[in-house]
């Protein structure tokens, strides 16, 4: 678990940077131990949607690389459905450009962090 908790700690670390590149602010942060796997037997990640779909209060989820979240595209494409119906964006830290990351336009952003959820 101690190999666990230091990956997490490095997830939770590169999502923190990127949201201070953003101007963003970590409302809430999600860390589900144990890996990905069916969405079904993970009870954080199926915390965030529901808490994000009652509280309407982030505009990104952002995690390190897409499969933090799923590694299934279709389990992806699924919860990328569920984001958006509760008007969110996902933001994939290792996907996005130096640009996107610096730009104003998000600034002050409500923001949910994902490590290893």
């Amino acid at each position: 678990r101690a190999a666990e908790d230091r990956q997490i700690a490095l997830q939770r670390a590169a999502c923190q940077a990127i949201a201070d590149d953003m101007g963003l602010t970590v409302i809430r942060e999600y860390a589900e131990h144990g890996g990905t796997g069916d969405l079904a037997d993970r009870p954080v990640l199926q915390l965030m949607c529901d808490e994000l779909t009652a509280l309407q209060d982030s505009r990104y989820v952002l995690v390190t690389s897409a499969d933090r979240l799923a590694r299934k595209t279709s389990d992806r494409e699924q919860l990328m459905l569920g984001l958006e119906a509760a008007g969110a964006e996902l933001l994939i830290g290792d996907q996005l450009s130096t640009d996107t990351r610096r730009s104003p336009a998000m600034a002050g952003s409500p923001l949910l962090t994902g490590a290893r959820i």
